[in-house]
């Protein structure tokens, strides 16, 4: 359905950076469409609805926000 990619690295002054990123299969039919070579499936093969991307980027990043400040905050 999808996947997370963390990596942390250094900067040059000894900072912390952190690059997230971020895939989900949202519309794609993968009975008409193939994916990839490997199994996978989509939001609309689960629900058989389609959804707006906007909204779903939108309240994923909400969420993430809320989640990153809470472990800025008090870590794990």
């Amino acid at each position: 359905l999808g996947g997370i990619l963390i990596e942390l690295s250094r900067g040059h002054e000894g900072e912390m950076n952190v690059i997230i990123g971020v895939g989900m299969n949202v519309n794609t039919d993968s009975k008409t469409r193939a994916l990839s070579e490997k199994p996978a499936c989509s939001l609309y093969d689960i629900t058989r609805k389609t959804f707006d991307r906007n909204l779903i980027i939108a309240a994923f990043i909400l969420q993430l926000e809320t989640h990153l400040t809470r472990f800025w905050q008090y870590g794990f």
